[in-house]
């Protein structure tokens, strides 16, 4: 399965964000590892995923405190999009408790798609904001 790699163009301007998309890159990318995808054990898949989505969450947290403190006009709309992660996430991993065939390869390809979408459109539009500091 293809890899995600992190671009240094993918920067906003903000190290911890940037450190954090970087760690998002390799949870992804650890989701198709040998060890992961074929594992016999359930609870190693679901441990992952559930990496996966906790340190989703506590960016989401950051990265919207972050757009407060620059006063980013569309941060209602970001938190929107966050919120729909949340239930695609949600939908795709009910089979993570399950044997569902396939699933490690759909949320791969699943999250590897938000993520570029996340950093490269949406995280883009706050960058500027971040780099002029508050108002």
């Amino acid at each position: 399965m293809p890899r995600i790699e992190w671009s240094p163009s993918w920067s906003v301007g903000d190290d911890r964000l940037d450190h954090e998309h970087q760690s998002l890159v390799a949870l992804i990318n650890r989701l198709v590892e040998p060890e992961i995808r074929e594992s016999n054990d359930p609870q190693v898949r679901r441990a992952c995923v559930a990496e996966v989505i906790l340190y989703a969450e506590n960016h989401f947290r950051y990265e919207e405190d972050r757009m407060e403190q620059v006063k980013y006009p569309n941060l209602e709309g970001h938190r929107a999009g966050h919120m729909r992660f949340r239930r695609q996430i949600s939908q795709l991993t009910l089979g993570a408790f399950e044997e569902t065939p396939g699933l490690l390869s759909d949320l791969h390809t699943f999250l590897i798609a938000w993520l570029k979408n996340h950093i490269l459109d949406e995280d883009q539009r706050y960058a500027a904001y971040l780099v002029a500091g508050p108002e």
